[in-house]
């Protein structure tokens, strides 16, 4: 969030009262308005954060419980949020809201978690639930509710799938290691039941459920490294499907002129389990009425959900931040799209055909490089001594 990393600026936030304390993941973009007109209520600020607006805010509006305030509050700040409330005086309760910030809410016998990220509550819970945009939670000693526009709605609970980060290293020094060596099963989950090697044919329910024929462009929106994935997938497109196709950064996305339109694919590219800036766009596009395709590894995220359609990577969970499977997996999975619209369209068959049948020995390939690794390392050690190569 807004401003330093300081022992102030931490969370839980506290209301000068000591009454109220909130957790906050996001960005509240009208903060500074705010904080201009609380200051004008006599309320001082010690800190510099955009959640202790959100704090003062609460404890200027407050009225009889917390669920008809953050309804309010709501509806008085902008940008991207997740908030957990807890009021002193009713301790047994805590009310969540969230609009763009990833929120879920995770079980365990008579136990709840709220967290952004399911993997964050897999090794503690066993089930948990994805909660919406403009849903409520409130969980009160052993019940919850999840509620919108007044009414509970009712979700089906996940199972949650625990990684256990200990007994699941094997025999690697660390999980970037592992990882690397997992690229190999990662080439096969995506393309098994995908090709038919045989008769070198692309086999997709999703891609059958593209109108291929009123595609004109290609345009993707990604963050981090799904941004580099989807770089290279702008390449691929336009060698192979024959469409004119370019990148955006989903940060910058929503700031630009958009020229959405029915003749346009919306490709969105995500490994984690929700990409914050990625899903507000994925909103925009289809307020707007564009077509969307996901490249998404979490099946069931928010992403998923949201996009016409779509394809898995199937990299299970990267632990380790520097993306290094997952990258693959979506180049791979690109490269997939790519060759099944360009065989509907110009592509010619013998390359075609070519780079499909390639694709059945790739994972062989990966392998003779992972079992010369020792040789490899000892090579970049030499090397790494050096700052500039030629």
């Amino acid at each position: 969030t807004h401003g330093g990393v300081s022992l102030e600026n931490t969370h839980p936030h506290s209301s000068k009262n000591e009454r109220f304390f909130l957790v906050h993941n996001g960005i509240i973009e009208n903060y500074i308005e705010l904080k201009k007109s609380l200051e004008k209520k006599w309320y001082t600020f010690y800190w510099d954060t955009d959640s202790k607006v959100v704090e003062k805010l609460i404890e200027d509006i407050f009225e009889k419980d917390l669920e008809k305030t953050l309804k309010k509050v709501k509806d008085m700040i902008t940008g991207a949020y997740a908030l957990a409330v807890i009021d002193r005086n009713n301790p047994d309760t805590i009310v969540a809201i969230k609009l763009w910030s990833p929120l879920v809410i995770g079980f365990k016998d008579d136990d709840f978690y709220l967290s952004s990220d399911s993997n964050a509550i897999a090794n503690v819970t066993d089930y948990y639930i994805p909660i919406d945009d403009h849903e409520m939670v409130i969980i009160d000693k052993d019940t919850y509710k999840i509620i919108n526009a007044e009414k509970e709605v009712k979700k089906d609970k996940i199972e949650s799938i625990a990684y256990n980060t200990n007994s699941d290293m094997w025999a690697f020094e660390h999980f970037m290691e592992k990882e690397i060596f997992e690229v190999p099963s990662i080439i096969e989950n995506i393309l098994w039941g995908r090709i038919d090697f045989k008769n070198l044919e692309i086999k997709s329910n999703a891609l059958s459920r593209l109108d291929i024929k009123n595609i004109e462009k290609i345009e993707f929106v990604a963050s981090g490294t799904s941004y580099n994935a989807g770089y290279c997938g702008t390449y691929l497109f336009e060698e192979l499907a024959w469409i004119p196709a370019q990148i955006h950064i989903s940060t910058e996305f929503k700031y630009k002129k958009q020229f959405i339109n029915d003749k346009t694919l919306y490709v969105f590219i995500s490994q984690s389990w929700e990409t914050a800036d990625s899903l507000e766009c994925l909103k925009i596009v289809k307020n707007k009425g564009g077509k969307t395709f996901g490249i998404i590894n979490v099946v069931g995220s928010s992403i998923a959900r949201m996009c016409d359609n779509g394809l898995y990577t199937h990299c299970w969970v990267e632990v380790w931040v520097a993306a290094t499977k997952s990258f693959i997996g979506q180049l791979l999975t690109i490269l997939i799209v790519a060759l099944y619209i360009g065989n509907k369209r110009w592509l010619d068959y013998n390359e075609y055909a070519k780079i499909i049948s390639s694709l059945e020995w790739l994972k062989d390939d990966i392998n003779m490089v992972l079992v010369n690794a020792r040789k490899i390392q000892d090579i970049a050690k030499k090397y790494s001594e050096y700052k500039n190569m030629f």
